[in-house]
C-alpha cells in the first residue's frame, strides 16, 4: 500500500481478521487513494487536488464505487471469530432463511425478515475472546407515538395481552419507540433458539400498529 491508511472499527476483533480482510483485491483498490477511514458503517475516500472537469470527478466516482465493491466482498468473507467459528454454518443458514445479511466477523446478522417486520441479531462482544451473550433488536416502523405501556388506555386486549407475556418472558427488554431490544445471556448461541421470542415481540411490534388481530405471527 502507499500512504493510504485505514481506521477500522469492529470490521477484525483479531490480527488474523484484520489480514484476511485485506485482500489482493481491497489493497489494490486503496492504492488509488491518498486516505482511507473504513468501518462497520461506511467508508471515506481522499485525493490529494481536486476534480477540475467531469472526467476526473467520473474517474473518482468510478474508483470510490470499485472499491466499494472490494470493501463489500471482503467484508462478507472476512473470517469468523476463531472461539465460534463451529457456529457459522447455523447463523449463515438462519440468515438465508430470514433474508438476512450474515457478517462473519462479528457473527451477526442485519436487516432480517418476518413477514414485512425487520430485524437484527448476532453476538454482543465484551473483549476479543469474550460475549456478554446474544443481542436482538426489532425495529418498528413506523415509529410508535409512545414507547409501550400497560397503563395506556388505548392499548388493545391483544396487544396488552403480548406486553405482559414479552416482559414475562424477557424481564430486561427494552421497549423504545423506533425498536425493542434485548440481550439473551444464556450460553447456548445457536440462532433458531431465539426464534420463538423474536417472534413473540414481533407480534407485539405489530399489534401496537393495529396489524396483529389474532392467532400466531405469519
Amino acid at each position: 500500500m502507499r500512504s493510504s491508511s485505514i481506521i477500522t472499527a469492529d470490521i477484525g476483533r483479531s490480527r488474523a481478521q484484520l489480514r484476511s480482510f485485506l485482500t489482493s483485491e481491497v489493497t489494490a483498490a486503496l492504492d488509488w487513494f491518498e486516505e482511507v477511514q473504513a468501518d462497520d458503517v461506511g467508508a471515506r475516500v481522499a485525493q490529494r487536488g481536486g476534480a477540475h472537469s467531469v472526467q476526473q470527478l467520473d474517474g473518482f466516482v468510478a474508483r470510490a464505487q470499485v472499491l466499494l465493491a472490494a470493501l463489500a466482498r471482503a467484508y462478507e468473507e472476512i473470517e469468523p471469530p476463531a472461539l465460534y467459528a463451529s457456529a457459522v454454518a447455523a447463523w449463515r443458514s438462519f440468515a438465508q432463511r430470514h433474508q438476512g445479511r450474515f457478517e462473519p466477523g462479528r457473527i451477526y446478522v442485519h436487516d432480517a425478515r418476518m413477514g414485512i417486520d425487520r430485524f437484527s441479531i448476532g453476538l454482543a462482544w465484551v473483549t476479543e475472546e469474550k460475549i456478554a451473550g446474544i443481542e436482538v433488536r426489532i425495529f418498528v416502523d413506523p415509529p410508535l407515538v409512545a414507547p409501550p405501556a400497560e397503563s395506556d388506555p388505548a392499548l388493545s386486549p391483544i396487544a396488552r395481552d403480548l406486553l405482559r407475556e414479552v416482559k414475562q418472558r424477557i424481564p430486561d427488554i427494552k421497549l423504545g419507540q423506533e425498536r425493542f431490544e434485548w440481550l439473551d445471556g444464556e450460553p447456548s448461541i445457536e440462532p433458531a433458539r431465539i426464534e420463538p421470542l423474536i417472534e413473540l415481540v414481533l407480534r407485539l411490534a405489530r399489534s401496537m400498529r393495529g396489524l396483529e388481530q389474532q392467532g400466531p405471527f405469519r
